[in-house]
């Protein structure tokens, strides 16, 4: 019996520090144009938050991102997509995921250039909108 109350308790403090893993992948989106974009996450499991603007909805998007502001937001989730629109509603998506154990935040999977949103730039899970202002513009 002691031994299961044990492996209860390993068990769920393995999923507090799954969490809290989680919790510490802080990206940004960087509207370099002069248009805003909309992005929005679609996690698998989890979610993805919206920290420091106003968005229809905080938690996962859509969230508008208006010319040259940075947006944060904090990953609860590794692997999703997400959808990025442009100001003419012309939409690319691509998938996302991550190995928690590295440490890393999940990596946006593009092969070769992705036109006017750099992805994973400057780091894993970043979004930079360059200058172009739609997706015709790249």
């Amino acid at each position: 019996m002691r031994h299961r109350i044990q492996a209860v308790v390993i068990a769920v403090g393995g999923l507090f520090l799954a969490n809290a893993a989680q919790a510490q992948c802080v990206r940004h989106i960087y509207n370099n144009s002069n248009q805003v974009w909309s992005v929005q996450y679609t996690p698998g499991i989890g979610y993805v938050q919206f920290t420091d603007i106003a968005c229809d909805n905080n938690t996962n998007g859509p969230c508008k991102i208006a010319p040259h502001t940075t947006a944060t937001v904090e990953f609860h989730s590794n692997a999703g997509g997400v959808v990025i629109t442009d100001n003419k509603g012309q939409s690319r998506n691509w998938s996302y995921s991550a190995d928690w154990k590295q440490g890393n935040c999940p990596y946006i999977w593009h092969s070769g250039r992705t036109g006017a949103v750099a992805l994973n730039d400057p780091a894993n899970s970043d979004l930079n909108m360059w200058g172009a202002d739609d997706w015709d513009s790249d």
